[in-house]
């Protein structure tokens, strides 16, 4: 019996845990720099636009969890992301540590 409850015990914590991982909030849309010009638009399609300064450039994007961003970046390879997302504002940190914000655009 003992057992058991061990057994039930690990697989609650698992699905808490999964529960906990999951993003409640949505990428989509377009994100304003707030100390600058540059605008990101993320697709539901997987696509990323950076435009600023009249230069845009695409880039496909995934999550490998819900707190990091890979962006796919072509022969330069990926950039990976710490992300935090509410409904009105964007964080991204490079792996620097270097942190940039953005707001919701629409």
């Amino acid at each position: 019996m003992r057992g058991v409850r061990l057994v039930l015990v690990v697989a609650l914590l698992a699905l808490l845990a999964s529960c906990a991982m999951e993003a409640t909030w949505t990428i989509d849309g377009k994100w304003q720099k707030t100390d600058g010009t540059e605008v990101l638009e993320f697709s539901r399609t997987g696509v990323v636009t950076v435009t600023d300064a009249g230069t845009t450039a695409s880039a496909h994007y995934t999550f490998s969890d819900p707190r990091h961003l890979k962006i796919e970046m072509g022969s330069m390879g990926a950039l990976v992301l710490k992300v935090s997302c509410t409904r009105d504002q964007l964080t991204l940190t490079n792996p620097e540590g270097v942190v940039t914000k953005y707001r919701r655009i629409y």
